[in-house]
């Protein structure tokens, strides 16, 4: 064997017009970084379910919000302490011969039991020419009756009324539409309670 036959492996192979695309293709891709060429051949990623578990998370407000929203509970933020607006809440149910039937002190009640609790009060409130032949039409309408509003304290002293809205109440229950509008008042007086300006006793 000659000096030229035992290097003629060692370099690149001269070009050959001869040769076919393919086998031109297959010489140069043997002298080409391999892991350059792994790395060109693999495809780009995806996004899995993984990474969108990374984008920046719903606040806790607004999932709030939304889950109060599909419970039919509306929360207003209140101007005032719990108890000035309790006491705005009577003044305006005796203004609008609506009768309270009770206030319930969740708060103070764990109190007594040697429990902490933010100001919490539950008013039951309504209007039996009004609830009654509602609940005629729909008898488990009884279990949301009389209307409820609930005026509590958060961890950060914020001030919440809250109420089911009639249409929760109206669909929950299969309540006459005409009938469901006699319960309209529970959404004035939460407005109104929470210092909304546009509220019922504006």
């Amino acid at each position: 064997m000659n000096r030229s036959d035992s290097t003629a492996g060692s370099g690149p192979k001269p070009f050959n017009p001869h040769e076919t695309p393919s086998a031109r293709n297959t010489i140069c891709l043997k002298h080409h970084d391999t892991r350059t060429v792994r790395e060109s051949l693999e495809p780009a990623a995806i996004p899995t379910d993984r990474h969108a578990a990374k984008q920046p998370p719903i606040l806790r407000e607004n999932r709030s919000m939304e889950q109060n929203a599909i419970n039919g509970v509306v929360s207003l933020r209140g101007r005032q302490s719990v108890d000035a607006t309790v006491e705005k809440v009577k003044s305006i149910l005796l203004a609008k011969n609506v009768k309270l039937f009770a206030v319930v002190d969740h708060s103070g009640e764990a109190r007594n039991a040697g429990l902490k609790m933010p100001d919490t009060k539950l008013l039951i409130f309504g209007n039996p020419a009004g609830g009654t032949p509602a609940m005629l039409a729909a008898p488990t309408l009884a279990l949301d009756l009389p209307l409820k509003l609930l005026v509590r304290e958060d961890a950060e002293a914020q001030v919440w009324v809250s109420y089911n809205t009639v249409e929760y109440l109206r669909d929950r229950h299969g309540v006459p539409a005409e009938l469901a509008q006699k319960l309209a008042l529970i959404g004035e007086l939460a407005a109104a309670a929470a210092g909304n300006p546009t509220s019922a006793n504006a």
